[in-house]
């Protein structure tokens, strides 16, 4: 089937070259950067140690560093979102162990079925707006101790933040 209205192609170009069109050859692309540490250490002012680490987030006494730029810790707003879900599950080697013993123990491995195992998957978003800086990270999670560690340094952080 044709369609009288259709544009028909030019088949001496190549795919892609439309007449005054750029081609992938026109395109300057940017210098590789050389190999190495990309990311850049938090640079705390001298003799301030950092007091407190949240994912890519540093507080020292005075200012709250960030890969965004550094601002001053007092006034800072902080926020915590437990974006995470903790589910009980039966494991995997529960499974094949009341399989195999129902068979040999008529029935008794079944009782590996009520072996429950807690997990964790999901993230924690840590939000700082400090000044002109405004940063959120996501931290993921896969304990439910490692939820209550985030919020435990988040509140310190307030802590330092209302005491600053």
């Amino acid at each position: 089937m044709s369609y009288p209205d259709a544009p028909r192609p030019d088949l001496s170009k190549s795919r892609g070259q439309e007449s005054g069109a750029p081609g992938w050859n026109d395109v300057e692309l940017p210098p590789t950067p050389d190999p190495g540490n990309y990311a850049a250490p938090p640079t705390p002012p001298p003799g301030d140690p950092i007091l407190v680490s949240i994912g890519d987030i540093h507080c020292t006494r005075s200012e709250v560093i960030t890969p965004a730029g550094n601002a001053p810790l007092a006034g800072s707003r902080w926020s915590f979102v437990d974006m995470s879900r903790t589910t009980n599950e039966i494991p995997q080697w529960a499974l094949i162990v009341a399989i195999v013993t129902a068979v040999l123990f008529c029935g008794l491995g079944l009782l590996f079925l009520l072996v429950k195992e807690e997990r964790t998957v999901g993230f924690v978003q840590i939000t700082v707006s400090a000044g002109p800086v405004a940063y959120t990270t996501a931290i993921p999670v896969t304990s439910r101790a490692a939820v209550a560690d985030l919020g435990a340094r988040v509140n310190y952080a307030q802590t330092l933040a209302y005491s600053a």
